[in-house]
């Protein structure tokens, strides 16, 4: 069940909400603090910059991530980096990463890491690279990757269901991928992408609010609420 209501200042609310908490989280994590209602007084600590004389591969920054390890993975406009006490390793087309741009990255409970690019839906597991993408977009990566010598080779699959360029990714309750395209949204189980029926693409954020149900910060409808039942 969907359920939408096209309230734009709510939507504009909401949107202020998350980009406001996202950059606290980054500071927070910059520097090195846990926000506390107990905390008194001035917090007292320290900003190191990071960029492309560091290891990191580009200094545009599109999105930043923890997983359940404590890795943060930065998805740069050339690739995605991580960061875990130092040094910074990285994942690029070297790698097999479909595109260099990865604006969208998301941890699941298996140890796989997922990133969206503008060529496809990618997963790292166990240092293996495998590109999810649409029927359609098959042979028009192929040319490509032929005429990039840096491009090391992915497994591509393209009968998962998915289809459209990857925007944004998300978990619900039981621990699901959920991916946002420009084609729809989906759900990933059982080695298959299942369509969310009355969902349409251009979607900013998906989260589970851990009871089974998942909400979905929409461009153009609003706030979207998905139950199983």
């Amino acid at each position: 069940m969907v359920a939408g209501p096209r309230n734009q200042n709510s939507f504009f609310f909401l949107t202020l909400q998350t980009l406001l908490f996202e950059r606290y989280y980054v500071l927070s994590f910059l520097l090195g603090v846990q926000a506390s209602s107990k905390l008194q007084g001035p917090i007292q600590g320290r900003v190191d910059g990071f960029g492309p004389i560091d290891g990191l591969t580009g200094d545009f920054i599109n999105t930043i991530f923890e997983d359940r390890e404590g890795n943060v993975w930065v998805a740069t406009q050339d690739g995605l980096d991580r960061f875990r006490e130092y040094p910074i390793s990285t994942i690029s087309r070297n790698q097999g990463l479909s595109n260099s741009a990865a604006w969208s990255v998301q941890a699941t409970s298996d140890g796989s890491i997922w990133v969206g690019t503008a060529e496809g839906l990618n997963r790292w597991t166990n240092g293996q690279m495998t590109v999810y993408r649409g029927p359609s977009a098959l042979a028009e990566n192929r040319r490509r990757d032929a005429k990039d010598p840096n491009f090391s080779g992915a497994a591509a699959i393209t009968n998962s269901g998915f289809a459209g360029r990857p925007q944004s990714l998300g978990l619900d309750g039981a621990g699901r991928l959920w991916a946002s395209t420009s084609d729809g949204v989906f759900y990933f189980e059982g080695g298959k992408f299942i369509r969310v029926s009355g969902v349409a693409g251009n979607v900013f954020s998906i989260a589970g609010d851990g009871h089974g149900s998942v909400w979905i910060l929409h461009y153009n409808a609003g706030i979207l609420y998905w139950s199983p039942n």
